[in-house]
């Protein structure tokens, strides 16, 4: 505290306090004095709810997790709630495979309906895991995970196109958008994407490609391409070779990020 008037001999103090303890009309909490120690605060707290109601899915019974160790695969550490104990349990959703190439690096994967996704990144806080996703057809249903809606992007490679995107059912219309014009090289001419909101759960999505123009036309072409659900951070300011393009970096999210207020008044 530095004092404004020097001559003055007044004692001053600074706090924060919580402002759902007083009187609207009085937003400065009163009965203060230079007796008090203590006065209501408030505190945030987060934490990541993993299981039946946090991933979405019902009927799938409890999740025990056993260790808060943090483990390591190649460039990739993970902790709680996966781990690469038990790597004989078939049932266990967040077992990582940790596999060698052949040049000896080591791989970290997630089985899923038997398929074998690498693991790119782990985020606790988040709730989710990226993982190399195939731009083909995938289902998450019945899985411990589903599809972040905050943490990735649907986009749409190519020109000339109409996308759009169904849902779990070929029937669940979520969105679609249309593809700019083709450039003479045939590349996209925006890196924008394709503005659709992904629907909270989603576990599996259908992206079907038409072409609108008339194909009689020379002066009006369209391109191959594809459409898929992108993790937010992926870099999409270079040319994308769509030619040796299988797999796509995808945020799963397999928790439920929960905030909450705690109140104190420590004495």
């Amino acid at each position: 505290m530095t004092a404004k008037y020097p001559d003055s001999n007044r004692c001053a103090s600074a706090f924060i306090f919580s402002s759902y303890s007083f009187s609207i009309a009085y937003p400065l909490p009163t009965g203060i004095n230079i007796r008090t120690t203590h006065v209501p605060a408030v505190l945030s707290w987060n934490s990541t709810y993993c299981g039946d109601g946090g991933c979405g899915r019902r009927g799938l019974g409890p999740i025990n997790f056993n260790t808060y160790k943090v483990e390591s695969c190649g460039n990739v550490t993970f902790h709680y709630p996966f781990s690469m104990k038990d790597q004989d349990d078939s049932n266990d959703w967040f077992k990582v495979i940790c596999n060698k190439t052949a040049n000896g690096e080591k791989v970290p994967f997630l089985n899923i309906n038997g398929t074998n996704l690498q693991i790119l990144d782990f985020n606790f806080l988040d709730g989710t895991v990226k993982i190399n996703h195939p731009i083909t057809y995938f289902n998450l249903t019945g899985t411990r995970f589903y599809y972040s809606d905050s943490h990735n992007i649907f986009w749409s490679l190519g020109c000339g196109n109409l996308v759009t995107i169904f849902g779990n059912e070929t029937d669940n219309f979520i969105g679609g958008c249309l593809q700019p014009s083709c450039r003479i090289n045939n590349k996209t001419s925006s890196i924008i994407g394709c503005p659709v909101t992904i629907p909270k759960g989603l576990s599996s999505f259908f992206a079907n490609m038409s072409d609108m123009v008339d194909s009689s036309d020379y002066m009006r072409k369209r391109s191959c391409g594809f459409a898929s659900l992108i993790s937010y951070d992926f870099d999409l300011t270079n040319d994308f070779d769509l030619s040796n393009r299988t797999h796509v970096p995808t945020q799963l999210q397999w928790g439920t990020l929960i905030s909450g207020e705690c109140y104190l008044n420590d004495s």
